[in-house]
C-alpha cells in the first residue's frame, strides 16, 4: 500500500471516530432530557439563572491554618519580631539622630542608603546625620545609630548590627552598624550598598524580609540575595512594617517642633502643641543608665566573644529556649548567609546582634 492511501485511511478513520463521538454524545444528551422530563429550553435557562455563583466565602470555613498569618510561619522568613527605638509611641514617626563615623571610602554608600531609608514611603523616619570622627572600633553611644567600617579580620561576618535593648521590654537604646573591609574592601558597589542598606535597617528594629536563597528576589535590601544589585534599596515592604512600627511623619508635629525651637509657624492649634509638648517630654525621658565602667566593658567582652564563636563554626553557641542568663550567648535563629544572636548583659538590658555572612 502505498503511502499516500495509507494517509488516506487514517483521515477516514479520524472522520468516522469523529462522527461515533458526536453520536454518543448527542444520544446521551437525549436520555438525560428524556429522564428529566423533556424541559425545554426556556425552563434550562431559568434553572441555571437562580443559581448564585458570587459567594463562595463559606467554602473555607473548616480549613484551618490558612490566611494571613500563614505567610509569617514560613520557615525561611526567620524570627519576624521587631522592636522600637525608646521615646515612641507608634505615632509621628521615628526621629533619629545617626553617627557616621565611617572613612571617605564609604560616604557615597553611606548617603545613599540613608537618603532611601529617609524618605521611604510612607514615610516613617526622620534621619539626622552627624560626622563624627572615623571610629573603626564603633564604640556604643546612647540614643544613636552609630555607623562605622573597618577591617574586622576574618571574622566570618560581611556586615553587623549590634542592638542594646531593655529587657523584657524589647526598647532599643542604641545601634551600632559596621562594614568589614576584610570582604568588602574590593566588593562592587552594589555588593557594599545592599550591605549597608541591610544593615541600617536592622537598626531601626527590622527583621529580615525573606531568607530564602532559591526564590525571585523581592527588590528590598532586608530580602537575602544571591544578587545584591536587585534588592538594593528598602521595599514598600520594609516601609510599611516601619510604618506600623513608628506611625508616618507628621507635618504639622514638624512644624510644631521647629516653633517649639524658636521658630513661628503661625499654628494657633493648642491642643495639637500639648499632644506635641508630651510626646517630646516622652522621648526626652531619661533612658537605662549603662555608661559606667563595667557596663562598657561588659559589652567589649561579649562582642569579643561572639566574634570568636562565629569565627569558630559557633561551636558554643545554643539555640535560645529562653531569655539567656548573663554572660552567655544563645542563637535566635540562623541560616546559611546569617543569624541573630542575643546575650544577657545585666538584668537591664541585652545585646541582639543581627551578621551577615559572606556569598562564598
Amino acid at each position: 500500500m502505498s503511502s499516500r492511501e495509507k494517509k488516506s485511511n487514517c483521515s477516514l478513520c479520524r472522520i468516522i471516530n469523529m462522527l461515533i463521538t458526536v453520536a454518543l454524545l448527542g444520544v446521551g444528551g437525549y436520555v438525560i432530557w428524556y429522564f428529566l422530563g423533556q424541559p425545554s429550553g426556556e425552563d434550562i435557562a431559568n434553572t441555571f439563572g437562580n443559581i448564585d455563583f458570587g459567594d463562595f466565602s463559606d467554602v473555607l470555613e473548616n480549613f484551618t491554618g490558612i490566611g494571613p498569618d500563614l505567610w509569617n510561619t514560613d520557615p525561611f522568613v526567620g524570627d519576624n519580631t521587631t522592636f522600637v527605638w525608646r521615646g515612641t509611641d507608634g505615632v509621628g514617626g521615628l526621629d533619629l539622630e545617626m553617627l557616621n563615623a565611617l572613612d571617605d571610602t564609604w560616604q557615597s554608600e553611606y548617603a545613599e542608603a540613608v537618603n532611601d531609608w529617609d524618605n521611604c514611603n510612607p514615610d516613617a523616619l526622620t534621619l539626622t546625620t552627624q560626622q563624627v570622627a572615623v571610629d573603626n572600633a564603633c564604640t556604643q553611644v546612647d540614643g544613636v545609630m552609630k555607623v562605622c567600617n573597618g577591617n574586622y579580620g576574618e571574622t566570618g561576618w560581611l556586615g553587623i548590627n549590634e542592638i542594646l535593648k531593655t529587657v523584657p521590654n524589647q526598647i532599643i537604646q542604641s545601634s551600632v552598624a559596621k562594614m568589614n573591609e576584610y570582604y568588602l574592601n574590593n566588593a562592587g558597589y552594589e555588593e557594599r550598598l545592599y550591605t549597608m542598606c541591610h544593615e541600617i535597617g536592622h537598626g531601626f528594629g527590622l527583621p529580615h524580609t525573606d531568607e530564602n536563597f532559591m526564590n525571585a528576589d523581592l527588590g528590598n535590601c532586608l530580602d537575602y540575595t544571591n544578587s545584591p544589585r536587585n534588592n538594593l534599596r528598602p521595599g514598600e515592604y520594609n516601609c510599611n512594617r516601619l510604618k506600623t512600627m513608628y506611625g508616618t511623619v507628621d507635618g504639622a508635629a514638624r512644624r510644631l517642633e521647629r516653633w517649639l525651637r524658636g521658630g513661628n509657624t503661625g499654628d494657633d492649634n493648642v491642643y495639637e502643641l500639648q499632644q506635641y509638648r508630651k510626646a517630646l517630654e516622652q522621648y526626652q525621658k531619661e533612658p537605662v543608665n549603662m555608661q559606667d565602667e563595667t557596663f562598657a566593658s561588659k559589652y567589649e567582652r561579649a562582642m569579643k566573644e561572639l566574634s570568636t564563636d562565629l569565627l569558630l563554626h559557633r561551636r558554643n553557641l545554643k539555640h535560645i529556649d529562653a531569655m539567656p542568663v548573663e554572660n552567655e550567648w544563645r542563637i535566635l535563629h540562623e541560616h546559611p548567609r546569617g543569624g541573630a544572636f542575643v546575650r544577657r548583659l545585666n538584668p537591664e538590658l541585652a545585646l541582639e546582634v543581627h551578621v551577615l555572612y559572606p556569598r562564598n
